[in-house]
């Protein structure tokens, strides 16, 4: 199974959200799940493992409307468009 797994940093040098790494790892240790696609509002983009890829927006450097154009952008062309996607996972929003 694939997931979309959106939160606000995959950063480790975020105090707040730090464990969001270690949420992450675990869940892709799970036998079912062939790969886990982090969208966060900040930090770097980067591959973590070979099934786990982080996208970031980069909500600090862009406006509002660029920010949501590059999520549909992601979230729809990057991701849905090449991977049948079975969860979408919201880690600690309001």
């Amino acid at each position: 199974m694939n997931i979309i797994f959106f939160c606000q940093s995959a950063s480790v040098d975020d105090p707040v959200v730090g464990d969001t790494l270690q949420r992450i790892e675990s869940m892709a240790l799970h036998p079912e799940v062939e790969s886990i696609d982090v969208i966060a509002l900040r930090g770097e983009s980067r591959q973590l493992s070979t099934n786990i890829q982080i996208h970031s927006l980069h909500r600090d450097r862009y406006g509002k409307l660029r920010t949501l154009l590059y999520l549909y952008y992601l979230a729809g062309i990057k991701i849905l468009a090449k991977k049948k996607v079975k969860f979408i996972y919201i880690y600690m929003s309001p």
